[in-house]
């Protein structure tokens, strides 16, 4: 496998993007999630990489995109719903609950 100019090989054939390629997808990932065709091709030549990298590397970024929006959510989800309702019920929600617990000591 021949290196194209500007990459480093790294272990298992993989290449390891430039800065300044890096950059330049990265700008292109903020403005637009997807590529189609044309715009690809004009990005693979214009960074010296093949259509199936660029093709790659918006799929993995789309999903590490994905990723992070969903554990943002989550983060969100958890704080929104701190100190509005206990874990356990206490004696002032046990009595307006359907449900009633009792405790009986051990013998």
């Amino acid at each position: 496998m021949q290196k194209t100019s500007g990459q480093q090989k790294r272990k298992g054939g993989q290449i390891r993007f430039t800065n300044e390629q890096t950059d330049a997808l990265e700008h292109k990932f903020d403005a637009h999630k997807y590529l189609n065709p044309s715009e690809r091709k004009k990005l693979a030549k214009a960074l010296s990489l093949s259509e199936r990298q660029v093709k790659t590397w918006f799929q993995n970024r789309r999903a590490k995109w994905r990723r992070i929006r969903k554990d943002g959510e989550e983060e969100d989800d958890l704080g929104a719903g701190m100190g509005q309702r206990p874990a356990f019920p206490s004696a002032t929600t046990a009595s307006s609950s359907p449900f009633q617990f009792t405790t009986t000591p051990f013998q």
